[in-house]
C-alpha cells in the first residue's frame, strides 16, 4: 500500500509539473491559440505516459486554456471576441477586490516582492525578450493575488490570466504592449499608501486599457510546434 501511495504521489507531481510547463509556455506565447496538443508528441517531450498527458489536458481544459474537440483532439483555446469581453469583465470584478484587500493590509515583504517583480519586467522589456516579458506581465497579477492572501481569488486570477494571455496573443495590436510596467508600479504605490479606492480605480482602468488595445481580427496561421525542443528544459 505504501508503494502505491508513493507511486500516486509521484504521478501527481509529474502531472503538476507538466501542467505548469504547458501553462507557462502559453503565457509566454510559445503555444499560440489553435495549436494542436497531440498526446504522443507531448508524452515523448516530457518522458511521460499518454495517460498522464491526457489528465493534464483535461485539467487545462477545465482551466479554459485548452479546448478538447471530440474526434479531433486537444487544442490551445481560441477565445472569441465575446469571450474576451466577458473575461475582462470578470478580471475587473475579481482584481478590484484583490487590490482592496492588499491596500487594507499592505505587507512590507509583499510590496518588496511586487517591486522586484516590476524590476524583472523592465529588464525583460529592455532586453527584448518578448516571451519572458509577456509571461511576467501576466504573472504580476497572480503574484498580487497571492499577496492579498485569498487563495480562492488567487486561483480565479491564475485561470483568468491564462485566458487573457491567449486573448492578447490573438488580438493584440502590432507593436503595442498589452500591459504597462508603469501602471504596475503606480498600483504598488497606491497599495503601499493604503489607498484602496485609488488602487481599485487604477486596476479597473489598467485592465480596461489593455482590453481597448485589442484588435478583433482573424489571426495569421501559426507554424507547427516542436514540443520536444520547446519542453527540453522540463527534463
Amino acid at each position: 500500500m505504501l508503494k502505491a501511495r508513493r507511486a500516486s504521489a509521484a504521478s501527481d507531481f509529474a502531472d503538476d509539473r507538466i501542467y505548469r510547463r504547458i501553462r507557462a509556455a502559453v503565457m509566454a506565447g510559445h503555444l499560440p491559440p489553435g495549436t494542436k496538443l497531440a498526446e504522443e508528441p507531448l508524452a515523448a517531450a516530457f518522458g511521460a505516459s499518454r495517460l498522464h498527458i491526457r489528465e493534464v489536458l483535461r485539467l487545462l481544459n477545465f482551466a479554459g486554456i485548452v479546448e478538447i474537440i471530440p474526434n479531433r483532439g486537444a487544442f490551445i483555446a481560441k477565445p472569441s471576441r465575446q469571450e474576451a469581453i466577458d473575461t475582462y469583465k470578470a478580471r475587473r470584478l475579481i482584481e478590484a477586490e484583490i487590490v482592496r484587500l492588499a491596500s487594507n493590509n499592505p505587507s512590507r515583504s509583499g510590496l518588496a516582492v511586487l517591486r522586484k517583480h516590476v524590476a524583472r519586467q523592465r529588464a525583460a522589456g529592455l532586453s527584448g525578450d518578448r516571451a519572458l516579458f509577456i509571461r511576467l506581465m501576466g504573472e504580476f497579477h497572480i503574484v498580487l493575488a497571492e499577496i492579498a492572501a485569498n487563495e480562492v481569488l488567487a486561483s480565479f486570477v491564475a485561470q483568468l490570466v491564462g485566458r487573457t494571455s491567449l486573448i492578447i496573443m490573438l488580438y493584440e495590436r502590432p507593436g503595442r504592449v498589452g500591459c504597462s510596467v508603469d501602471e504596475h508600479a503606480a498600483l504598488i504605490d497606491m497599495i503601499e499608501q493604503g489607498n484602496a479606492r485609488g488602487a481599485v480605480a487604477a486596476m479597473s482602468h489598467h485592465l480596461s486599457a489593455i482590453e481597448e488595445r485589442l484588435m478583433f481580427e482573424a489571426p495569421p496561421e501559426k507554424a507547427a510546434i516542436d514540443f520536444r525542443a520547446l519542453f527540453a528544459e522540463a527534463e
